[in-house]
């Protein structure tokens, strides 16, 4: 009689911690490069705006979310 398989973890391209911070840079990006469209800015200030609002946020929650040892 066969063994029965043992279910092995999945592997995932992200970590959760990864696409959290991912996720909140976007959001911070939207929002700052909304902010500047509707200050009356170009689109292309807009996208800088919002370029380097990214950045800046997946760095801050980079440090700020916690990291976690995988067991």
């Amino acid at each position: 009689m066969a063994r029965p398989r043992r279910r092995e973890r999945p592997e995932y391209l992200l970590s959760v911690r990864a696409s959290v911070i991912l996720v909140l840079g976007l959001l911070t990006a939207g929002a700052a490069g909304a902010l500047t469209s509707l200050a009356g800015r170009g689109w292309a200030e807009a996208g800088l705006a919002a370029g380097a609002a990214f950045v800046a946020a997946v760095y801050f929650f980079d440090q700020f979310v916690e990291k976690h040892e995988q067991p």
